[in-house]
């Protein structure tokens, strides 16, 4: 049938020649798309792992005494992940989320502190009093948010049962430092 309806369509275009020897079909490589052979990283973002953006030096300092626990890592979808490093005596998280709701969700939201005075952090940065996440907001301890590009981040410390405001303070900047450095 194939056969019959190519002779049919040759001979319409005014060749004689039906022969299968005549027809001049396209090898397979050149109407078939080529697959890669090499595959490229699909980029991640902050959110994906935040718990990866902690130094290891970072965590001996605030679970000096136990070492740092097992992190908790949660990690929400559409730009937004938290991790989180508690033991009876310090906490730590780290929370991402789109730079749109780190302001309109926690700067314009809660109770800001004060502007956090670091370079390296920007104009954007700003404290908390307690520990503020996504989804939390406690008692005791600083948290530290800023945002770079189209990425928030607050990062929560507490030292201690209760907390201490400067030391929190200064641990919470420190650490935001780094991941400030990594983004």
């Amino acid at each position: 049938m194939l056969g019959l309806a190519l002779a049919l369509g040759l001979a319409a275009c005014g060749s004689d020649d039906v022969s299968s020897d005549s027809i001049s079909l396209p090898a397979a490589t050149d109407v078939m798309p080529t697959v890669p052979t090499e595959t490229t990283a699909v980029p991640t973002s902050a959110a994906d792992d935040p718990c990866a953006l902690v130094e290891d030096s970072e965590l001996a300092t605030l679970f000096a005494a136990a070492g740092a626990p097992e992190p908790e890592s949660n990690v929400l979808g559409e730009g937004f992940g938290e991790c989180i490093w508690a033991s009876d005596n310090a906490y730590l998280s780290v929370a991402i989320v789109p730079e749109e709701n780190f302001q309109s969700d926690f700067v314009d939201q809660l109770n800001v502190s004060g502007p956090v005075e670091s370079a390296a952090l920007g104009d954007t940065a700003v404290s908390f009093p307690g520990v503020v996440g996504i989804g939390r907001a406690e008692g005791g301890g600083t948290s530290v948010g800023f945002s770079k590009d189209d990425t928030g981040v607050i990062v929560a410390v507490r030292t201690g049962t209760e907390g201490n405001p400067g030391a929190d303070l200064a641990l919470a900047t420190k650490v935001a430092e780094s991941i400030a450095a990594q983004l």
